[in-house]
């Protein structure tokens, strides 16, 4: 947890209760039923609320292109296995993501996962930009 403290410039790291953190269980089953092994998840008390750190120990030896996709679907399928617990109408914690990569060269791959989108028209609307939005319709109240 010092790694948070000393490198994380974000302002909840203050309000976290670093004592009452819990490991949660690191593997899980995918939709696709293959196990994704997540290298550490730890549940944080931040102030009253939750939070995940979902911690992505990286070591290949090449920068992977897609590692901004390859989080987000970890993340993704950690936070589908959440639902069940939930009680009724409330929200899905944070997760944060946190990659450690150690290899020779520098980090050059997107890290945000809109940087992988193509930016011609469709991008324009966030629908299109994988940015979690998509358009819906109430067919029954359609016109």
């Amino acid at each position: 947890m010092q790694l948070l403290k000393s490198f994380v410039d974000q302002p909840w790291i203050r309000g976290v209760d670093f004592s009452k953190a819990e490991r949660v269980d690191k593997s899980f089953v995918t939709g696709r039923f293959r196990r994704l092994e997540s290298d550490m998840v730890w549940k944080l008390p931040v102030q009253g609320e939750t939070v995940y750190l979902h911690l992505l120990l990286e070591f290949q030896s090449k920068v992977d292109r897609y590692m901004a996709l390859r989080m987000l679907r970890y993340i993704l399928e950690f936070s589908s296995t959440l639902v069940p617990g939930l009680q009724k109408g409330k929200r899905l914690p944070a997760v944060f993501p946190l990659m450690l990569y150690n290899g020779d060269a520098p980090w050059t791959a997107p890290v945000e996962l809109s940087e992988l989108i193509e930016t011609g028209i469709a991008h324009r609307r966030s629908s299109c930009s994988g940015a979690g939005s998509a358009l819906f319709f109430t067919v029954k109240r359609m016109p």
